[in-house]
C-alpha cells in the first residue's frame, strides 16, 4: 500500500527538480518528508 501512495511523489520529482532547480538531495528530502507525513497520518488515524 505504501508503494502505491508514493507513486504521485515519485512521478512529480523530475518536474519539481526542474522547476525548483534542486538536485538529488532535494529529491531525497522531499520523498523522506512525504513518507514521514504519511506514516504519521497512518499512526494517528489508527489510534
Amino acid at each position: 500500500m505504501t508503494s502505491l501512495d508514493l507513486s504521485p511523489d515519485i512521478v512529480a520529482l523530475p518536474s519539481m527538480q526542474r522547476e525548483l532547480g534542486g538536485g538529488s538531495g532535494m529529491a531525497q528530502w522531499t520523498v523522506s518528508g512525504y513518507v514521514l507525513a504519511l506514516w504519521l497520518a497512518l499512526l494517528t488515524a489508527d489510534a
